[in-house]
């Protein structure tokens, strides 16, 4: 992630706010142990949360081949995604496979393939 004056603004304003919740929750912001969690939690989000400021056709621009003639599958395995739950702002995350059939009118950048068995499973977990 870049760090900007907005990002470290961000963060600060962040830091505030799960230090107001750590206590409204009951713990006591200046033990030990929590000394640094606000600063913790508002790198994480901020984090977890970094796709809201990126351009998602950019991305699948820079992942689209040029060359031509390129006739063989194309098969990228364990890419990583993580998302919020936006009704309970919990993170999920997990690897994906993905693979892309070159030769297709109109081409397409990729498929999500489905876990062994289609199990929903991870690869290893079978």
């Amino acid at each position: 992630m870049r760090i900007t004056e907005k990002t470290i603004e961000t963060n600060e304003e962040l830091v505030r706010h799960y230090k107001e919740i750590i206590g409204l929750l009951g713990e006591d912001v200046n033990r030990e142990g929590l000394l640094k969690t606000p600063e913790r939690i508002a790198k994480a989000m901020q984090f977890l949360t970094k796709g809201y400021n990126e351009d998602p056709v950019a991305i699948l621009r820079s992942a689209m081949f040029k060359e031509e003639g390129y006739k063989q599958m194309v098969l990228v395995k364990d890419i990583d995604f993580f998302s919020m739950c936006e009704h309970h702002i919990l993170p999920f995350f997990g690897k994906a496979p993905l693979y892309n059939r070159v030769k297709q009118d109109p081409p397409h950048c990729g498929y999500l393939c489905p876990s062994p068995a289609n199990t929903g499973a991870p690869d290893d977990a079978n």
